[in-house]
């Protein structure tokens, strides 16, 4: 009979620890077998949870290495790399486009998408709108109080709008025509034009677009001319009262915007890939003198990929039918929380109730205690335990927002974990056998170093601590920590709502417009602060490299920099840059910095001592003044009356900050007609703060003379005018 010292790879092998590094991981299994293991950069960092008993030293060795998408490879000395090879990341990429392809090609079947790609003809489109209008009155016998999304016309008049819009139609049509498969050429985060227009930023779409055209013309014009229809159409009063009561369901502003005057020849199909598996579509078509545009925000469409076939049954079958009564209840099975989660839950919800300063605990550091150690390693431990199986996996930092927030909120059921797991594997790719079970990311080429840097996390988490409040330069920080990442990652979300409670809304980090401003320089910096304009030559190739990377890859648009009707595209506010510059940057583009005047405000929320929830003067204003409104009819109102009355309420019985905000802009001026500004619309306004009152907080019937006065001007104003806007 061999020993394990003949082959000390057949060596069982019983592990059981939380998620942690897998370069921890084999050191330990290396002192445990005496068989050395290593892996380089990247797998080293992946975080990786092993539960085995019993189990060989080589099988869990391949486990570990179908997870990680890696190889091992024995050296001379005896030992085992484990190593992500080149031809590994590119067979991965291609399967996983494969599953993607596969996928978008299922939605693609969907019914009301496979309507739209259908001509329209004008007794459909009055079959549309009059089921529209029945709808509406179907809503409005409804009782008043009944949420809009749960009536059942909600959906459908949705569905039947959506079958108007002549520029969605064209978006599925250029789609279907270009191929689904040149969809992954683009890289997740970013946003590509194709066109029949040639220029150095555009892609050709490949065929002829006119057919296309004709049937966008057309069609445009017949739901334009039964919309609004002096009898037989829906008022534009009509449908105003109806959206204000019910959400704005009915894209009227869309559907009443009238066709243009000529045959549109160039088309503009800007795909922004928001995640690796979903994309947004924007279509603009332009007359041939570029004088005469449409489309726009009337003329979008979305794609996600059904990654697993059972996604599509879910989605169109019925919710179950409650158990009877008479039905035995069966014993809720629980997440067996190890002593660190609960230490984790107590300190965090600590934290929550905190408005004073506080230091960080141990276990809410990030960089000493490792996240994915703790309740997502007891959710999955808990699982294999119930089901009497070892499991090796490797954990994603987006995957467990909501087991962290199931927890805090001191949710325990196993059912929820184990329906998103194991029955509906939207988060991981599951494979199980009598033994065993295996999970990793879904399509885990794209999850690769998608994680939150831990340790700079937590230096800027005891930074803001200690200043108590973030400057621009906090912003841009936050931004750099996570610039390498285009997937949302839940852990930053639950890491910076821990001191800025609701208002850690940290979508726009993920935006891919922003790679030039975090280049420059202090000096350069210093100099914008100072009101010079820079020239292309100031900045240095690669600056500018990454400049025409947030214009032509990101969500920018041009706009005026002045009003002139004979300029192209008259009406328009804003286009997409390739439509004017489709090779480049002219000679003469320069770079300013612009800053609107400081306005005073307060800050309304404080957390561990942490100020944040900056509201304009004006905005506190128009609280006020909503929550003097009288009790509405519709819920929609009586919802936005709550909610301000709620906000007055706190306002009045919380110390405020008292503040100043000054907002700032990358201007990128392109000769003497335009420019493009960054961030964009997208990215949300950069903003740097300045504590006022000499630091000290005070209720809103204690501030500062003038905010009193600012307070109460906005008051009269908006009572003399309630649509006013913010000056």
């Amino acid at each position: 009979m061999l020993g394990y010292g003949d082959d000390p790879l057949t060596q069982p092998v019983t592990y059981d620890q939380p998620a942690q590094a897998m370069k921890q991981v084999l050191e330990a299994l290396s002192r445990q077998t005496g068989v050395r293991l290593f892996a380089p950069s990247p797998i080293d960092a992946e975080i990786v949870l092993v539960s085995v008993h019993e189990m060989p030293l080589k099988e869990l060795m391949d486990h570990l290495a179908v997870v990680s998408d890696g190889e091992w490879f024995k050296q001379p000395d005896g030992s085992y790399h484990l190593v992500r090879t080149p031809k590994i990341v590119k067979e991965r990429r291609q399967q996983d486009d494969e599953r993607i392809l596969q996928g978008l090609k299922r939605t693609f079947e969907r019914k009301e998408i496979k309507s739209l790609l259908e001509p329209l003809t004008e007794q459909q489109a009055r079959q549309h709108r009059d089921k529209i209008k029945a709808l509406m009155r179907e809503m409005e016998a409804q009782d008043s109080n009944t949420t809009p999304w749960d009536m059942p016309q909600y959906q459908s008049i949705r569905e039947q709008t959506d079958a108007l819009l002549a520029g969605k139609r064209l978006v599925m049509r250029l789609i279907q025509k270009m191929g689904l498969q040149r969809l992954l050429e683009i890289p997740v985060g970013e946003q590509h034009v194709f066109s029949n227009v040639s220029g150095r930023f555009l892609l050709p779409l490949g065929f002829s677009v006119q057919p296309l055209l004709q049937q966008y013309f057309q069609e445009h014009r017949l739901v334009y001319d039964l919309w609004t229809h002096p009898t037989e159409g829906i008022s534009k009063e009509q449908l105003e009262n109806f959206n204000r009561r019910y959400g704005y369901v009915i894209g009227d502003y869309w559907l009443r915007q009238a066709p243009p005057s000529q045959l549109p020849t160039r088309v503009y199909l800007a795909v922004w890939r928001q995640s690796p598996a979903s994309f947004l579509f924007t279509v603009t078509v332009a007359s041939e003198d570029m004088r005469e545009f449409a489309g726009g925000d009337a003329a979008q469409g979305y794609l996600w990929a059904s990654l697993w076939e059972e996604e599509e049954q879910a989605s169109e079958s019925p919710a179950p039918a409650p158990q009877s009564p008479q039905t035995p209840a069966q014993p809720v099975e629980r997440i067996e929380w190890s002593e660190r989660s609960r230490q984790f839950i107590e300190a965090y919800r600590a934290m929550e109730r905190t408005t004073e300063s506080v230091p960080l605990p141990e276990i809410l550091d990030p960089a000493r205690v490792e996240p994915l150690s703790l309740i997502p390693s007891d959710v999955l431990r808990t699982i294999a335990r119930k089901k009497g199986k070892s499991i090796v996996a490797m954990l994603s930092d987006s995957a467990h927002t909501w087991g962290f927030s199931r927890a805090i909120a001191g949710r325990d059921e196993l059912k929820p974990f184990l329906d998103e797991i194991l029955e509906r594997p939207y988060f991981y790719e599951l494979y199980e056998t009598e033994t065993l079970l295996r999970l990793k990311p879904q399509l885990s080429s794209y999850t690769w170093g998608q994680r939150v840097q831990r340790q700079p996390l937590s230096d800027w988490m005891r930074h803001i601590l200690q200043q108590k409040y973030l400057r621009l330069e906090d912003y841009l920080s936050l931004k750099r920590i996570v610039g390498h990442q285009h997937i949302w990652n839940g852990l930053e979300s639950l890491y910076l709502s821990l001191l800025l409670g609701g208002q850690a809304s940290v979508w726009w980090l993920y935006n891919a417009d922003m790679r030039f401003l975090l280049s420059l320089t202090a000096d350069q910096m210093a100099r914008l602060r100072a009101g010079q304009e820079l020239p292309l030559s100031a900045f240095t190739p690669a600056q500018r490299e990454q400049l025409i990377r947030d214009l032509y890859f990101g969500r920018t648009r041009l706009e005026r920099r002045v009003w002139d009707e004979d300029m192209p595209w008259a009406g328009m506010y804003s286009i997409l840059i390739h439509c004017i510059y489709p090779n480049g940057l002219p000679s003469d583009t320069a770079i300013s910095l612009q800053r609107s005047e400081p306005d005073l405000g307060v800050f309304t929320e404080r957390r561990v001592g942490v100020w944040s929830g900056y509201r304009n003067l004006f905005n506190l204003a128009y609280a006020f003044h909503q929550a003097q409104s009288e009790q509405s009819a519709s819920w929609i109102e009586e919802y936005s009356l709550r909610y301000f009355r709620e906000q007055v309420e706190r306002y009045r019985s919380l110390p405020l900050m008292p503040a100043s905000r000054q907002v700032f802009i990358i201007e990128v001026r392109l000769g003497e007609r335009y420019v493009v500004r960054l961030p964009s619309q997208w990215s949300g306004d950069l903003g740097d703060y300045e504590l006022l009152n000499d630091g000290k907080p005070a209720t809103i019937d204690a501030l500062p003379k003038e905010f009193k006065e600012r307070l109460e001007e906005y008051q009269k104003q908006l009572k003399r005018s309630p649509d006013s806007e913010e000056p």
